[in-house]
């Protein structure tokens, strides 16, 4: 697995490398400073150029082409084809052998959906199944680092019994763990009345009508190289999510202090698009 892992890192550490201006670059300078000429390798470039946007470009098919090339190479650089990467239902294969017999089952409660999107419910009530596993196999306490509104440690201290130490810097997370409903509600009351005050003065600094639809007319020709360009990066997102997630599982595969370490797909893509983690045990 240490092989895989190495592997897939320079690969995607060599295609970073080659398009790392159009990784580095802020889309808000896309006309300025001319970033389609300067980011984009020519033969790319060059064929975005003539392509027929009617056409479904960002098709996976056989075509000979530079951007097929790039699809292609940017998805077989992802996480989710490198065969080292595991899914939850092989977490028993981190844990400890004495754990095998204690995964969570009957144990196990949706979280409640109050004050929560779908996405934010479906991260809590995977991840809290994983934590909760890991942590009764071990009899280990939790440290939730970052905890936000403590809606993880919340759940994990109410359905599992679990002890759970919440840390957060922010002093209004804080409060609204420890009074979530009432102070949660107070809060969202008062980003609004803020907002309101904010898009006011803004209003009033934004040019006529007339003035922003003439911007408009004379920069059009740009949109469809922007879309082009916009979707290049995106594709590139996963490239450089692998890169992240590789340099850090290497790191602790070279600590000691390690005995199992992995990448993970924890989440549904549809719901949570940032769906990989790294489990680590001593």
């Amino acid at each position: 697995m240490i092989t895989e892992y190495n592997q897939h890192f320079e690969k995607a550490l060599d295609f970073i490398n080659i398009y790392q201006e159009l990784i580095d670059c802020h889309l808000v300078d896309f006309i300025t400073e001319g970033l389609w000429d300067k980011c984009l390798p020519e033969k790319l470039r060059s064929e975005l150029e003539n392509i027929n946007m009617n056409d479904d470009i960002w098709a996976e098919n056989n075509i000979d082409s530079e951007l097929s090339s790039f699809i292609q190479l940017t998805k077989s650089l992802s996480l989710e084809s490198c065969p080292a990467v595991i899914c939850v239902n092989d977490l028993p294969k981190l844990l400890p052998q004495s754990s095998m017999e204690r995964l969570i089952e009957n144990k196990f409660v949706y979280p409640k959906s109050e004050l929560m999107n779908t996405k934010k419910s479906h991260e809590i009530e995977v991840l809290g199944k994983v934590i909760a596993e890991i942590a009764l196999s071990t009899r280990s306490l939790v440290i939730d680092a970052g905890a936000g509104k403590a809606y993880l440690s919340t759940y994990l201290s109410e359905h599992f019994n679990i002890p759970v130490l919440a840390i957060d810097s922010s002093q209004v997370c804080h409060k609204g763990a420890i009074s979530r409903q009432e102070k949660i509600q107070k809060r969202k009351r008062t980003l609004t009345k803020r907002l309101y005050i904010i898009l006011l003065f803004i209003i009033t600094l934004i040019p006529p009508t007339y003035v922003l639809q003439e911007i408009y007319q004379n920069h059009i020709h740009f949109e469809s190289r922007l879309r082009l360009f916009q979707m290049l990066r995106i594709y590139m997102s996963s490239v450089v999510e692998a890169a992240i997630m590789l340099d850090r599982i290497i790191f602790l595969q070279n600590n000691i202090k390690c005995s199992k370490v992995a990448v993970i797909r924890l989440f549904d893509p549809t719901l949570s698009p940032r769906c990989y983690g790294i489990i680590a045990t001593k």
